[in-house]
């Protein structure tokens, strides 16, 4: 996908075309066969994650504080930027 999004930017659409048909085979072939198998239906994990979130993803968390992610990814790579 990303050296799709790469050929994207850069105008080369033959490329675009053929790394994005091999994102998404690979995607099929690892999530939609997979979950055939197990579930009995393509993408089924994907199905519930999305549902899921869709219904009852904020209703354990309350969010209170906007700048929370924000705090948490400050505090996760400034550390690092003074060690290095």
């Amino acid at each position: 996908a990303g050296m799709s999004i790469y050929c994207l930017f850069s105008g080369k659409w033959r490329d675009f075309l053929w790394y994005s048909l091999g994102a998404l085979l690979v995607f099929c072939l690892t999530q939609g066969v997979v979950d055939f198998f197990i579930w009995g239906y393509p993408f089924a994990e994907l199905i519930g994650y999305v549902t899921y979130n869709m219904n009852e993803g904020m209703s354990y968390i309350p969010n209170n504080n906007y700048l929370t992610y924000m705090f948490v990814l400050a505090g996760a790579l400034v550390p690092w930027g003074l060690i290095f």
